[in-house]
C-alpha cells in the first residue's frame, strides 16, 4: 500500500515486497513532478523528472488513472529505476501518436541496468491490424541487463509491445498480457553471443501481428506461455533461437496464419552455424490454421549445424487447413541441419478437423549423414503418413511405439 508524506513522495507500508526497497530506497510519487492523470500530456513533466533521479535509482509510482503522453518521452538512463502503476487496468500509460525518427523508440525506452515495470497497462493507438512502425514500441530494452518486467498489459501498440535487443541479459519477462498489437507481441532480438539467462514465463499473448514470441539470446528459459493469434498473421507464431534454450509447458492455439512457410514453433531461424542445445517438452500445439505441406510445421527446425536438438512429450492435434490435409506436425528441412535431433515421446493426432495429414516429415535439403532419432511416440491412425522421409538412406530412424 502506498501514502504519501507531505513532499509528495510515497512510502512503503511494511506489507509491500521487495523489489520497489532495491531500487536505492526512493520512491516517487510522479504526480508531484506534475505527471498527471488528466488529458494533458505529460512527456515534458516526465521528462523532467526522469533528469532529477537519484543516481542509485528509484521507484516511480504512477497512482491509479489514465496517463496521456502525445509521444515517446526520453529515454531511462539511470540504473536502478523501477516504474510501477496500483495495477494493470487500474494504471494506464497511453500514447496518442508515435515519432517517424530519433532512438525513442518506446513509451518506455530503457538504456541502464537493473530496471523493473510492474503493474500497469501500457496501450497505443493502433491495433492488430494498424500499420506497424519501428518507433512504436510500447517498452524498449536496449543494452540493459539485469531488468524485471511483470504484471503488464501492452496493448493496441503500433510497434513490438515489449522489445529488447544488444546486450540484455539476466532479463526476465513474467505474468504479462500482451494483445493487439501491430507487430510481435515479446520480441528478444538479443546478442546470441553475450545476452544470456533471459527468462520468458506465464505470459498470455493473444493477436499479435507479428507473432506472439520471438525470443533470440544466448540461452532462455520458455516456459507456461500461451500464444494465440485468432486473426491472421502471415509471420511465425514462436521463433527460438540460442545457444541454450529450454522451451516447456507452452500452448500454442487457436491460432490462423494461413501462410505457406510459416509455423507456430521455429526452432533455429537465425543461428547462422553455430552450436545450438535445446529442449521442447510438453509443449500443446493444438487448432493452428496453416498453409504448409512441405516445409514448416507446427514445430519446424532448420539449419542449426552443430549441437543437440531434443524434441519430446509434445501435443500436436488438429493444426493445418481444411484445403491442405497433409501439413507435417514435425518438420525438419534445411542444407545446414546438422545436428542430432530426437523427437521422442510426442502425440500427434489429426483431430476432429482432419486437417494434420502427416507425421514427422523430413526434408530433401537435410544433409544424408545427419543423425536424426525418431522414436517412442504415438501417433495416431487417422494421420495418413506418419513418417514422410524425403532423406534416404537415414541413419538412426527408429520408429517406435
Amino acid at each position: 500500500m502506498y501514502t504519501l508524506d507531505v513532499t509528495g513522495c510515497a512510502r512503503i507500508s511494511d506489507t509491500l515486497t521487495a523489489p520497489l526497497q532495491d531500487r536505492g530506497g526512493q520512491v516517487i510519487n510522479v504526480q508531484a513532478f506534475g505527471v498527471l492523470p488528466t488529458s494533458a500530456d505529460n512527456v515534458a513533466a516526465y521528462n523532467a523528472l526522469l533528469t532529477v533521479l537519484p543516481t542509485n535509482g528509484a521507484s516511480l509510482y504512477f497512482p491509479p488513472g489514465a496517463y496521456v503522453f502525445s509521444t515517446n518521452p526520453n529515454a531511462i538512463t539511470t540504473p536502478n529505476v523501477k516504474i510501477v502503476g496500483a495495477s494493470r487496468g487500474t494504471t494506464v500509460i497511453k500514447r496518442n501518436a508515435v515519432p517517424t525518427s530519433g532512438n525513442l523508440c518506446g513509451l518506455f525506452t530503457i538504456q541502464a541496468p537493473g530496471f523493473e515495470l510492474a503493474d500497469l497497462t501500457i496501450q497505443g493507438a493502433g491495433s492488430f491490424t494498424a500499420t506497424a512502425s519501428i518507433y512504436g514500441k510500447g517498452i524498449y530494452i536496449h543494452n540493459a541487463a539485469r531488468g524485471y518486467i511483470h504484471d503488464i498489459e501492452a496493448c493496441n501498440l503500433e510497434g513490438e509491445a515489449i522489445y529488447a535487443d544488444g546486450e540484455s541479459s539476466f532479463t526476465r519477462f513474467e505474468r504479462n498480457y500482451v494483445h493487439d498489437n501491430a507487430m510481435a507481441g515479446i520480441n528478444l532480438n538479443c546478442s546470441m553471443s553475450t545476452s544470456a539467462f533471459c527468462r520468458v514465463v506465464d505470459n498470455t499473448t493473444i493477436n499479435n501481428a507479428a507473432g506472439g514470441l520471438q525470443i533470440v539470446c544466448k540461452s532462455s528459459l520458455v516456459e507456461r506461455n500461451m500464444v494465440s493469434n485468432p486473426l491472421l498473421a502471415g509471420c511465425d507464431l514462436v521463433i527460438i533461437d540460442g545457444t541454450s534454450f529450454v522451451f516447456a509447458d507452452n500452448m500454442i492455439v487457436d491460432s490462423a496464419i494461413n501462410s505457406a512457410y510459416v509455423n507456430a514453433l521455429h526452432i533455429g531461424q537465425f543461428s547462422a552455424g553455430q552450436y545450438e542445445q535445446g529442449i521442447v517438452r510438453g509443449n500443446i500445439i493444438r487448432n493452428n490454421k496453416t498453409a504448409n505441406s512441405t516445409t514448416g510445421a507446427p514445430i519446424f527446425i532448420d539449419n542449426i549445424a552443430i549441437g543437440d536438438i531434443l524434441i519430446d512429450g509434445n501435443f500436436i492435434s488438429e493444426n493445418g487447413q481444411a484445403v491442405i490435409h497433409n501439413s507435417p506436425a514435425i518438420s525438419m528441412a534445411g542444407a545446414n541441419l546438422k545436428a542430432t535431433v530426437i523427437v521422442a515421446n510426442n502425440y500427434i493426432r489429426r483431430g476432429v478437423n482432419n486437417w494434420q495429414g502427416k507425421g514427422i516429415r523430413i526434408e530433401a535439403t537435410v544433409p544424408i549423414s545427419n543423425h536424426i532419432v525418431i522414436r517412442q511416440g504415438h501417433i495416431d491412425g487417422d494421420v495418413s503418413e506418419p513418417y514422410v522421409c524425403a532423406v534416404q538412406p537415414l541413419r538412426n530412424f527408429d520408429v517406435g511405439v
